[in-house]
């Protein structure tokens, strides 16, 4: 049978269908799903059963950077300032210092192989030295892993600020190799112009999503999500044209807006983390489609060596050497140099040297496939294990939860709903026990000139007040509107 176009487009719906559904059984045993989306690619690939030849490393260097925007966006606003605020010092050098010396130590350890030159070993070294985000987000919270001594947020600070960095050393390193050199004055101002300006611009264009949330009013509650997509893009962009560290600017725009109050924000976060998933899911496919499995048979060899030397040696060395200045014991570097997942990141500057044309980027391709599927695949359904044994866990607290509020919306069976009570109002001028509401609806807060109470049944309601009002999901709603008659979003 020939396999046409809408055979192909079958049996990869088929495989990614198969992928999800195999989803919760994956995660019982700390398996990311993702690694199944490395196997479609690869199946679909020219090797495979799809036979697709896919080599337009240009393009997919666009998917890539586009994918890696929105991952570390998304991951910004998942992060709460209150948590990672205690851990900010010792985050920031970890994925400043910390990832240079993860660089330099796989680097001298990769010149060793016959397969790389030595800039091209160093080059490798740069490319997997920083820590994915999105893997980091996600097994964390996918395995419950509630870690102790403000370990958790460490990581996500880590993790979702280190790829500008080892962005900084990729691309110094692809110059001096295309014979564009670069001094050591050079290196570092540029670097600290990059942080400089990709913090400020992302700072400040964080606010300014953030006010045009608060103020903008569109159609339909879905063009919310659409139209930070946008802003995203644009904040990237903008902090790339100044000479700008646009990945930093993603993770500190959405680091703020997060930490904001908007409307819709339920729908935008809950949009947001379906879109980094998805973004993940493209860049493993993409990954396993440039992989050809008969190149990776020679490798292999080196290919595991280097990625275990990285899991074990590397990035444990640069944690016990850096980590002690911050008053951290040895279990807690023991853990923190165990959650070293690379993914995103490292498949994204991957591509930088295959569209710069680099002698050997194509085995330097093919290791960084070794690294991000061994990394994942060998390190995630250990934590939980390492979590007990080194009794880093929360676990005396049952109640304690990685989850926020609007996180627990799905498992409620109330939803929330804001009243803002105009002059003319039926409420308005009455009491909150006379407002007879349907049976289980509770006036949780009133918002009265910015300043917020819990009332109680005498408490009279006023025009101007803004009512968040808890409703049963088995009471129709209108019945709530018909006694408040008051706008209302939900």
């Amino acid at each position: 049978m020939v396999l046409t176009q809408g055979y192909v487009l079958l049996i990869a719906a088929l495989f990614f269908l198969a992928c999800f559904l195999s989803n919760d059984l994956l995660t019982r045993f700390g398996i990311p799903t993702l690694l199944l989306f490395i196997g479609v690619g690869m199946l679909m690939g020219e090797d495979g059963i799809g036979g697709l030849v896919f080599d337009n490393y240009t393009v997919t260097n666009y998917i890539g950077a586009i994918a890696l925007n929105y991952i570390l966006f998304a991951g910004g606003m998942e992060t709460r300032w209150d948590s990672v605020r205690p851990v900010v010092v010792s985050g920031v050098v970890l994925a400043t210092l910390g990832v240079v010396m993860t660089a330099v130590i796989v680097g001298l350890f990769a010149s060793l192989s016959p397969l790389l030159s030595f800039q091209g070993a160093l080059l490798l070294g740069a490319i997997v030295s920083s820590t994915d985000a999105a893997s980091v987000f996600s097994i964390l919270r996918s395995q419950k892993i509630v870690l102790k001594d403000n370990l958790q947020p460490l990581l996500e600070l880590e993790s979702g600020s280190n790829d500008p960095m080892a962005y900084m050393l990729t691309i110094t390193l692809i110059s001096m190799m295309t014979a564009n050199k670069v001094d050591a004055v050079e290196f570092f101002g540029l670097l600290g112009k990059q942080l400089a300006l990709g913090g400020l611009c992302g700072y400040g264009m964080g606010h300014l999503m953030s006010f045009i949330m608060a103020r903008i009013r569109l159609t339909a509650e879905g063009l919310y999500p659409v139209l930070l997509m946008g802003l995203a893009v644009f904040s990237h962009t903008l902090t790339d044209i100044v000479d700008g560290n646009g990945f930093l600017a993603s993770y500190v725009a959405g680091l703020v807006l997060g930490n904001s109050r908007f409307q819709y924000k339920y729908t935008v976060v809950r949009f947001y983390d379906g879109l980094s998933a998805l973004m993940q899911v493209v860049l493993f496919v993409m990954l396993g489609l440039l992989v050809t499995p008969r190149e990776l048979v020679a490798i292999a060899p080196w290919g595991f060596a280097i990625s275990a030397f990285l899991m074990f040696v590397a990035r444990p060395l640069s944690i016990f050497a850096i980590m002690p200045f911050f008053k951290r014991n040895a279990k807690q570097n023991a853990f923190i140099s165990a959650v070293g997942f690379r993914g995103a990141a490292s498949i994204t500057f991957a591509l930088y040297p295959l569209t710069a044309g680099i002698p050997g980027a194509r085995t330097i391709f093919n290791i960084v496939f070794f690294v991000a599927f061994t990394s994942v695949l060998f390190q995630s359904p250990f934590l939980p294990w390492l979590a007990k044994k080194l009794k880093l866990g929360k676990h005396e607290n049952p109640y304690y939860t990685l989850k926020s509020f609007n996180e627990y919306v799905h498992e409620m069976n109330d939803f929330l709903a804001e009243f803002d009570i105009t002059k003319g109002s039926r409420a308005a001028g009455k009491a909150v026990m006379d407002l007879h509401l349907p049976q289980g609806s509770l006036i949780i807060v009133i918002n009265r000139d910015g300043h917020y109470a819990s009332p109680t049944g005498t408490t009279i309601v006023e025009p101007g007040d803004k009512l968040l009002v808890s409703v049963p999901m088995s009471e129709d709603f209108t019945s709530v509107c018909d006694r408040l008659e008051g706008k209302c979003e939900v």
